[in-house]
């Protein structure tokens, strides 16, 4: 079973080309299984505070590293 990769890919939408870029590269490896955890053009921040930036950001990253982790029948553990 192939890891799959949590990614967040910090950019700007005003320079959405870089980000199209890396977000093929990586959906283009064929054995690599990744789940993207940036922010869609759809949902894209606007003239938002700096703190409220950051906050979300952090809240996007907490996502990541909170996931709940069951153990297998190894003993190993891994996120869902």
């Amino acid at each position: 079973m192939a890891k799959t990769h949590r990614i967040f890919i910090s950019h700007s939408w005003d320079y959405n080309t870089q980000y199209n870029t890396v977000e093929k590269w990586l959906n283009d490896e064929p054995y690599f299984n990744w789940i993207n955890y940036s922010i869609p053009v759809e949902k894209a921040l606007d003239e938002m505070a700096k703190r409220d930036l950051k906050q979300k950001i952090t809240n996007k990253i907490n996502l990541v590293f909170h996931q709940p982790r069951i153990p297998t029948r190894q003993g190993r553990v891994f996120s869902v």
